[in-house]
């Protein structure tokens, strides 16, 4: 095991030092006075049980209190005065009425969608009629879609591919 000598040489040099400096402030005629301070608790259950009546401190504590639940009060009557006022809610229709409107805005909303599906498929076809000689799967991976939904394009439009790849 290393023992760093060198290191505990230096720390023996250190305390022989301070001890020479302490023998020499203390032949000099140096003392030391030891000033104790009392604890204080910084709790406030506690230090609020040793308040006498009447007291300055005991006054000038509620007054700041007292300062300071004024203050707050009036900061949330300005925050309550500068919010403005939510506009009333429209009156809900009726069950009726609501039931009839979803159910035309969903039809007219299914056939759009539909029509866009119908669509992207014919286009899909079109791209596709120039490879007919190549295996349906080959055929969906160059147009980036699965070759179940070219399948279905395909009886859909009256494709044929190739048997084989």
């Amino acid at each position: 095991m290393f023992v760093d000598y060198t290191a505990i040489q230096a720390r023996m040099n250190d305390q022989i030092m301070l001890d020479t400096l302490k023998d020499e402030f203390f032949a000099q005629g140096g003392t030391v006075d030891v000033i104790e301070r009392p604890q204080i608790s910084r709790s406030p259950s506690i230090r609020d049980s040793f308040k006498l009546p009447g007291s300055p401190r005991t006054s000038r504590r509620e007054e700041i209190n007292a300062a300071r639940e004024k203050l707050a009060a009036e900061q949330a009557e300005l925050i309550r005065k500068s919010k403005p006022k939510p506009e009333p809610k429209p009156r809900k229709p009726s069950a009726v009425s609501v039931k009839r409107q979803s159910l035309e805005q969903l039809k007219t909303g299914t056939l759009a969608m539909q029509a866009k599906a119908k669509a992207r498929r014919a286009a899909l076809a079109e791209k596709a009629k120039p490879l007919l000689h190549l295996h349906i799967a080959a055929v969906a991976r160059e147009l980036g879609i699965t070759a179940e939904y070219m399948s279905d394009i395909g009886k859909e439009h009256g494709l044929k591919f190739a048997k084989r790849y």
